[in-house]
């Protein structure tokens, strides 16, 4: 990884300037992060039973896209 930096007057470094795909890569594994995170956080509220009525309403993502493709595959459209 090649960065630069961008610095003050006084030479203090206060930026950085990333390739742009490396900073797209970055940024995809920080969400990642943040949604394997927030399941490990939902899975064990809802295993203690602190889950909000909102959040009972709410499925898996890999429950969501299971039921979209199985309903693609009825009505003969094929998923991504």
């Amino acid at each position: 990884m090649h960065e630069r930096y961008l610095t003050d007057a006084d030479g203090n470094q206060i930026a950085v300037v990333l390739d742009l795909d490396i900073y797209r890569q970055m940024i995809d594994r920080l969400e990642d992060f943040e949604d394997a995170e927030w399941a490990r956080d939902y899975e064990l509220r809802k295993a203690a039973g602190q889950l909000t009525p909102d959040e009972l309403e709410t499925m898996p993502l890999d429950q969501a896209i299971a039921e979209i493709e199985a309903e693609w595959r009825q009505q003969g459209r094929k998923a991504g």
